[in-house]
């Protein structure tokens, strides 16, 4: 199950912000703190003042936020199912910072829930948050539960490899954490939940391929900085198998021999084979992306007909292309009628 980016706050997932429903710690965003790196401290202390005090008082904060997941999810059906009420009582709520190592836990009441349908059959969840009168606030942090994951991206000839994005997705809740190297080949991506993930970089210099394990499995206490090589060298590019099939709706020529041309999109002949006997080919490990490693190559065909003794039959026939580069092409030939 994916979760909005709610750890995005404050310039570099300084302060994490979560609720537990259904069981889950769900990371929310709210919509009107200070999301300057420099502020984080001194907005923690007026935060933990702020909650402090509406614990006494009962009193709303001056934020709300908001959680985007999956329609048919179990927390979209738990928040449906409380819609006409209005709130949610005495949902646990935690607030981490990661500068200081400190979280406040308190129980919250939400309110003003609403919900708005997104692509992809999402449902963001909006609301408001109050914290729950005579809640007990604590600001003891956790270990064990999460690991503040420092990184370096470096090249197998030891260059520092700059402005690469790793994208990491929790293997078992579908928690989405990503961060972007510095010039200097570091980066942060904050308090990471302990478990599985996997691996995805973009935007890395041309020239490189990425890191094979794309696997990172997050424990307390482990070894960091997290090193991500990348080696030197463009990735090997991917390939397909093209197949095409000959078919006649007039006797075939004598002796004759049919030359298939697989053409790009620029209409360049790349390749060109002979069909056998039974009006089959195949063309063989084309390649199938461009070479930026992500734009599929289009491909089309063509073809030419000789009598076996050099001599071009080809406008003696209509060629008719079914099919595409994936499932194979087709050409049935007809002889051109006469008027």
């Amino acid at each position: 199950m994916g979760f909005n980016d709610g750890d995005v706050m404050t310039g570099a997932n300084v302060i994490i912000f979560e609720m537990q429903i259904e069981g889950q710690w769900l990371r929310w965003c709210p919509n009107s703190l200070n999301e300057n790196l420099n502020l984080a401290i001194s907005t923690w202390r007026t935060l933990c003042d702020n909650v402090n005090n509406n614990a006494i008082t009962g009193a709303d904060p001056d934020w709300g936020g908001d959680i985007i997941v999956p329609y048919n999810s179990s927390v979209a059906s738990f928040l449906r199912k409380r819609f006409d009420y209005g709130y949610l009582q005495n949902i646990p709520i935690r607030i981490t910072n990661l500068l200081l190592n400190e979280r406040l836990q308190f129980m919250g009441m939400i309110s003003a829930l609403s919900q708005t349908y997104t692509a992809a059959d999402m449902v963001t969840a909006s609301f408001t948050v109050k914290v729950g009168s005579g809640s007990v606030v604590t600001t003891e942090y956790e270990d064990g539960t999460f690991e503040n994951i420092n990184f370096v991206m470096m090249d197998t000839s030891n260059n520092l490899v700059p402005n690469t994005k790793v994208t990491l997705v929790n293997s078992d809740t579908g928690l989405v954490v990503s961060a972007t190297s510095k010039v200097d080949g570091t980066g942060l991506l904050g308090l990471v939940p302990i478990g599985d993930y996997s691996l995805s970089f973009d935007n890395f210099p041309l020239g490189l391929t990425p890191p094979t394990d794309l696997t990172l499995t997050v424990t307390a206490g482990m070894a960091l900085p997290v090193v991500w090589t990348f080696t030197v060298g463009a990735p090997e590019q991917p390939t397909i198998d093209i197949d095409v099939t000959k078919s006649w709706t007039d006797p075939q020529p004598t002796n004759s021999v049919v030359t298939v041309n697989l053409l790009d999109a620029e209409l360049n002949i790349v390749n060109s084979i002979d069909l056998d006997d039974t009006g089959f080919g195949t063309f063989t490990s084309v390649p199938s992306m461009e070479a930026d490693g992500v734009t599929p190559i289009v491909y089309t065909i063509t073809e030419t007909l000789d009598d076996g003794a050099g001599n071009d039959l080809t406008p003696d026939w209509d060629m008719v292309v079914t099919g595409d580069q994936v499932v194979g092409f087709t050409i049935t030939n007809s002889l051109v009628t006469t008027p």
